[in-house]
């Protein structure tokens, strides 16, 4: 079973009168709660109730759809794909075994910050859990779903805000269905599977790999 939260918990009357080029320039991305249920066990955090003063959403919504995306195109090529979990150090590991994937999510040894994606079988330091396992079918349809819920639920915060790059760079990996991006912006190659030539990042998104790191490393710090 494959099942995932969300919430959008940036400030509502700011982003909903904001232009497409403001909103980049005071967010850039779209934070809030974000959980992900793998059969009955849960990474991330979400809850539907009254939002405390406290309460910082520290997930970014429209990264975490664009990574699984990413793991589910690399898992049509690949055996495995590993994926960091944006806002920490743990990784989720997908390992096809037959007709299923095996998940597994901990501490890898090892792991380059900047590679968000990867075709690599990992060594563990700690493991929270493993042998958990779900078809490609039904990851591939939950992620997809809720992808398209998440855009209209911003469209109909505010319509304007479909044309930021954040939104565009997730309808950009919603239409590409039998592409997998490899040695590019967010797949790369690894010590696992067939060796494939890389190609250089367009400039445009070196710079957006940039600032989803000093994002992610911000995150971690302050929330």
């Amino acid at each position: 079973m494959v099942e995932i939260k969300y919430r959008i918990m940036d400030d509502l009357e700011l982003i909903s009168t904001a232009t497409a080029e403001e909103f980049e320039d005071e967010l850039d991305d779209f934070w809030g709660f974000f959980e992900l249920h793998i059969n009955n066990q849960v990474i991330g955090l979400y809850h539907d109730g009254k939002i405390e003063e406290w309460e910082n959403g520290s997930e970014i919504i429209n990264l975490w759809f664009i990574f699984l995306l990413s793991v589910i195109k690399t898992l049509k090529c690949f055996d495995i794909a590993s994926m960091c979990v944006i806002g920490g150090l743990s990784v989720l590991e997908f390992e096809k075994e037959e007709n299923r994937i095996k998940v597994k999510w901990g501490l890898p040894e090892e792991r380059k910050q900047e590679d968000f994606v990867e075709v690599r079988k990992n060594t563990w330091e700690k493991v929270f859990f493993d042998q958990e396992y779900i078809q490609l079918e039904e990851l591939e349809t939950e992620v997809r779903y809720k992808s398209y819920a998440f855009i209209k639920d911003v469209k109909e915060i505010n319509a304007e805000l479909v044309k930021a790059s954040s939104i565009r760079s997730l309808l950009d990996e919603l239409a590409v269905e039998q592409r997998v991006l490899i040695g590019n912006y967010f797949v790369r190659s690894g010590k696992v599977g067939a060796k494939v030539k890389k190609k250089s990042q367009p400039e445009h998104e070196t710079g957006r790999l940039k600032r989803f790191l000093q994002k992610i490393t911000a995150a971690r710090k302050s929330r």
